[in-house]
């Protein structure tokens, strides 16, 4: 569509010149006035060929790649508590409630509170939050 409005375009512009110099040659002012008609729709069209809906003639602007930062993320995350009562099955439900009522309570991270509470192990802890991570 846009390379057909460039090519009517330019087509109506030399038109508009071939008129305009006949016009020029014969004096007649009926010609000066389709020259100049034609003239003027032909840079409408070839300005209409570049600015169709604000998008300019060319490829469309690159996307930038996502930022890598090393760290995959899932969506959405499991929670600490959703990994450790139904993926590995360390803790029971009553337990996850009892340690975030602490961490209410009390403030600090899950993970230390269960550790504290002797629900679950350092390494146990680690691997789990490994496992979040990826």
């Amino acid at each position: 569509m846009r390379r057909r409005r460039l090519g009517f375009g330019l087509f109506l512009s030399a038109t508009g010149g071939v008129i305009l110099g006949h016009a020029w040659t014969a004096a007649d002012t009926t010609w000066w006035w389709i020259g100049a008609i034609t003239v003027l729709a032909a840079a409408l069209l070839v300005l209409s060929s570049f600015y169709i809906r604000g998008r300019g003639v060319g490829p469309p602007p690159r996307q930038q790649p996502p930022a890598t930062t090393g760290v995959l993320v899932r969506w959405p995350v499991p929670t600490l508590g959703e990994l450790l009562v139904q993926k590995y099955r360390l803790i029971t439900e009553p337990q996850l409630e009892e340690a975030l009522e602490k961490q209410i309570k009390d403030g600090g991270r899950l993970g230390d509170i269960l550790v504290k509470m002797g629900l679950l192990s350092q390494s146990h802890l680690e691997a789990v939050l490994e496992d979040q991570r990826t």
